[in-house]
């Protein structure tokens, strides 16, 4: 079984750029214990291997959900509210969408 990954790929002024083609899907817990997590207003960036920000976008809701919208790749997540850190990583698969929560435990 052969597995073909594509990029689509458009030259602009500034150099190459990679078409969103993979959507990246999730939600950030903070929790202090298991299976007690609070809700928090979390800024999630997808950070790609050369250091650069793919995407980023604002939790919604008391569930905390975000969606981003990413090349097919190796990203970090980053999120970050008021100071709290918390990191995750994902690969996103080229025309697929993907789960990836990200837990930030806190005292």
């Amino acid at each position: 079984m052969k597995l073909a990954v594509s990029l689509a790929v458009v030259a602009l002024a500034g150099g190459m750029h990679v078409i969103p083609n993979s959507v990246v899907t999730g939600r950030v817990l903070v929790c202090n214990v298991p299976g007690h997590c609070l809700t928090r207003m979390f800024r999630v960036a997808a950070v790609d291997r050369e250091g650069r920000v793919a995407a980023h976008v604002s939790t919604s809701g008391t569930a905390n959900v975000y969606r981003l919208h990413v090349a097919a790749g190796r990203y970090s997540l980053l999120a970050t509210s008021n100071g709290l850190r918390c990191r995750g990583s994902v690969v996103a698969l080229a025309h697929r969408t993907v789960n990836a929560n990200i837990t930030c435990l806190v005292p």
